[in-house]
């Protein structure tokens, strides 16, 4: 499982991957005010007691796709300059 986070105030993004039990105290601890999850996970029990352990965050499904690491790579590669070694 991965997770993200950003304070765009500091100019901070951090990406990590995590194991389920992992990411469930790391959202605990950073206690987010919103949380993107896929929404084939939303309504997931396993999740649900990640959302019941965080009653000011909003969670909000998306689309699966939003989630594909390759959907995301491919208009990432085609934005960047290509430079040649």
């Amino acid at each position: 499982m991965g997770t993200c986070r950003s304070r765009c105030g500091f100019g901070e993004f951090v990406a990590t991957e995590l194991l389920p039990a992992e990411a469930a105290e790391e959202l605990q601890r950073l206690s987010p005010a919103e949380l993107l999850v896929p929404r084939w996970l939303r309504d997931r029990e396993e999740l649900q007691a990640v959302i019941d352990a965080l009653p000011r965050t909003a969670v909000e499904g998306r689309e699966d796709w939003v989630f594909d690491r390759d959907a995301g790579h491919r208009p990432a590669e085609s934005a960047l300059p290509h430079t040649h070694p």
